[in-house]
């Protein structure tokens, strides 16, 4: 009986421990790429059931390192997302977060990230049904400091879903608040411009805003 007993503790303990998973961050592997490390995250240990998910692409630079937004400027180019592999995807979306200036060398000027930035991603396909998601991809990017390198890195993360959503409270916020950066479309008849005066040696352009906050 005593052993009987024990083995039901033991398979009950099992049991609750794996009804109680996943109790850590949902996150991909780090991808070292010398100056530059990249990874997967995601705001939820359980997502909700829908036709979309929520991830960031975390990446991590050495000091004196830039990658580059959407409109990288004189030099580089923005991250690209493939994420073909990963079962029942539509689309995946890369959003950019507003950026540095960097001025270059030669009068030369680029817009991006040092030190860190959560690129915010929305996946949307027909995968919301299933217990878990294994996203597969690459992403291509180039990093630049006094040289710029090209990288094309694997990227991978399993997110579970499950009828009753528990949020990651530490990634949520990280990546609410990238997501809060990322520049929205005024909406119409805010915005207006007109060209004062223009020359070979350049112009001169006024734009009034209006009913947009400071």
């Amino acid at each position: 009986m005593p052993a009987s007993s024990s083995s039901r503790s033991a398979r009950m303990a099992l049991a609750l421990a794996l009804l109680a998973a996943p109790t850590c961050a949902v996150s991909g592997p780090w991808h070292d790429d010398g100056p530059v490390a990249v990874r997967l995250v995601s705001p939820w240990l359980v997502a909700p059931r829908g036709a979309e998910l929520a991830l960031g692409l975390e990446v991590a630079l050495d000091p004196g390192w830039h990658i580059y937004w959407l409109n990288s400027g004189d030099a580089g180019y923005p991250p690209r997302l493939d994420f073909g592999a990963t079962p029942g995807l539509v689309t995946a979306e890369l959003r950019f977060p507003v950026p540095h200036r960097y001025d270059l060398p030669g009068k030369l000027v680029a817009f991006g990230y040092g030190e860190r930035v959560v690129y915010p991603v929305t996946l949307r396909g027909t995968f919301g049904d299933t217990p878990t998601l294994d996203v597969t991809g690459t992403v291509d990017y180039v990093v630049c400091a006094g040289e710029c390198i090209p990288f094309t890195t694997h990227l991978e993360l399993v997110q579970p879903f499950g009828e009753t959503a528990r949020p990651d409270a530490e990634t949520q916020l990280q990546l609410a608040a990238w997501s809060s950066r990322v520049p929205t479309p005024a909406p119409e008849g805010t915005a207006t411009g007109r060209l004062l005066e223009r020359s070979d040696a350049g112009g001169t352009l006024e734009i009034a805003f209006a009913g947009l906050p400071e």
